[in-house]
């Protein structure tokens, strides 16, 4: 299952902003146009099932945004009309749906750039690479160094020599050096933290970052100082949003506070329990040592279920509903929602939430046929 989560996220910088306003014409998608493979190749029809082209596609892209759907033919991408027509012609390597500005990544003679809805290039292709715009930034990289880009992909930074990840919500994106080391870099392309540390994760609300630096452990703050070390521990996690981190020492787990007071634990001693993390919810998954079954426990340390269930996993692709979690019990799936089962476990397996409320599921029938 966690494969399988992982596998979703996965999406192109294309899917990633048909989210924002699904009434515009330009975000649409057109659900009543559909590609069935015919052969080895494929053909464009309409909501009636009839074909608008004849199967002439090699490969094809999964929507029209702009009225524009990117399509392979005899080797190359172009992009086609609702009509089946192409109105810009088959030239490029690779190419990815238009994002909610009109850009679309191509690719051409190796290199990566940006295209208008009129096929002419934004960003000339010169780029190695170009990540997907994440919190209105992104990373081009080209021989060896990696710039920030815009949401509209012009350069908000010289051309660095570590290459960077992507840009999470805080407005932050790590950067990594040929050896492994991390630092972070903010958005207008400033570095913030030298990359001199063997971990450092994200930045909390509360401004803090989990750090190793050598055997030492703690965290630092937005001006890349140390502002908590602690001694003895030997992994300390990101603070979620409700002011708590899980840290490890040798033989106990505990939940810190941004003073670094230790506010809930030890756990793995007395208590024969392992936290894993808050769930988005405020909720934290928690094993036991005994069983190795999983349950849920609140904020305040206080247990919400038994220890029943094999697994117990946030859903949340592709639209996060964030107070709702998969439970697994002997490989049957269902839901719990704030420690209740709304859901028993039932199903092979549940995929996530879709805008307008549901789910798709699998069932394995006695025959052995999987159902969905």
């Amino acid at each position: 299952m966690l494969l399988l989560v992982l596998t979703l996220c996965l999406v192109s910088c294309a899917d990633s902003a048909l989210d924002d306003n699904p009434n515009d014409e330009k975000d649409t998608l057109y659900n009543d146009m559909y590609f069935i493979l015919d052969g080895d190749k494929w053909k464009l029809c309409d909501f009636e099932g009839l074909d608008v082209t004849s199967p002439i596609f090699d490969e094809v892209g999964n929507n029209f945004c702009f009225s524009l759907c990117p399509v392979k033919q005899n080797g190359k991408w172009g992009y086609i009309t609702q009509t089946g027509e192409f109105i810009i012609e088959p030239r490029y390597e690779m190419a990815y749906g238009f994002d909610k500005n009109g850009c679309a990544l191509v690719s051409e003679n190796g290199r990566y750039g940006i295209i208008g809805t009129n096929g002419q290039y934004i960003l000339e292709p010169i780029y190695d690479s170009i990540g997907p715009v994440t919190n209105s930034r992104c990373i081009a990289g080209s021989n060896g160094k990696y710039t920030v880009l815009n949401e509209i992909y012009e350069p908000v930074s010289e051309p660095l020599d570590y290459y960077m990840d992507f840009f999470y919500e805080n407005g932050y994106a790590t950067l990594y050096t040929d050896k492994g080391m991390k630092g972070c870099i903010n958005a207008d392309g400033k570095i913030i933290v030298e990359p001199i540390y063997n971990e450092l994760g994200r930045f909390a609300k509360n401004g803090l970052a989990n750090f190793k630096l050598g055997n030492r452990r703690g965290y630092i703050n937005t001006e890349g100082e140390i502002v908590l070390e602690l001694e003895g521990c030997i992994d300390a996690a990101e603070f979620h949003d409700n002011g708590l981190a899980r840290v490890v020492f040798e033989d106990s787990i505990y939940f810190i506070n941004e003073k670094g007071e230790k506010v809930l634990g030890p756990y793995n001693n007395d208590t024969l329990i392992n936290p894993y993390y808050f769930t988005k919810s405020g909720l934290c998954i928690v094993a036991s040592n005994e069983n190795s079954l999983v349950g849920l426990m609140d904020k305040n340390g206080e247990m919400l279920t038994d220890f029943a269930y094999n697994i117990i996993m946030e859903s949340s692709f592709p639209v996060e509903y964030p107070e709702l979690l998969w439970i697994v019990v002997r490989e049957k799936c269902g839901l719990m929602k704030d420690g209740k089962v709304i859901l028993e476990p039932q199903f092979q397996f549940i995929d996530g939430f879709e805008e307008n409320g549901t789910a798709p599921y699998t069932v394995i029938e006695e025959d052995g046929d999987q159902k969905y």
